[in-house]
């Protein structure tokens, strides 16, 4: 077991070295002047196989979030990756991203034009999407077996929504 020194505790208690990831930010517009961050699957997170769609690759997103959030008090987070991701973009939704749009042939990658689908949470959005990760962390979420008993997705979709005064 690893515990992060400098990460807050958990409602699971602790992180898991559970194989490879690899996490950074990236952009020349990112920081605490603009108050953002990206992730992106070119040099933002890339999650083991054994991490995808797991308690810890959950848990450390949260960390990296409340990170963003709490401790950086940027106001901006942006998921950025492959339009032909699938995979990639479920995670930025299922996480609570939410879905701004596609950049039109963004990047030349691998020899062809690729198209970037581009997802945000913002700092009046994480209050709602914090209470979900921890609501879902808690171990009584989880059987013998380590499997969750509710997905993130249910239990997020149970805390209301704040109404944005600035949007019709």
């Amino acid at each position: 077991m690893v515990t992060h020194q400098g990460c807050p505790q958990t409602p699971g208690g602790r992180i898991r070295a559970l194989g490879f990831a690899r996490m950074g930010a990236r952009g020349r517009r990112r920081g605490p002047r603009t108050g953002d961050v990206s992730v992106s699957g070119l040099a933002g997170i890339t999650w083991s196989p054994r991490m995808q769609r797991s308690r810890v690759g959950t848990e450390a997103t949260y960390l990296l979030m409340h990170r963003v959030f709490e401790d950086l008090r940027y106001r901006r987070y942006e998921w950025k990756c492959d339009s032909l991701n699938a995979r990639s973009k479920a995670a930025a939704e299922r996480y609570g991203f939410r879905f701004e749009g596609l950049f039109r042939q963004a990047v030349v990658y691998k020899g062809r034009s690729r198209d970037t689908a581009w997802y945000s949470i913002i700092d009046r959005e994480w209050p709602r999407i914090r209470s979900a990760f921890e609501q879902w962390l808690l171990p009584e979420n989880f059987d013998s077996t380590g499997n969750s008993l509710r997905s993130l997705r249910s239990v997020m979709d149970r805390i209301p929504e704040e109404r944005n005064p600035d949007e019709p």
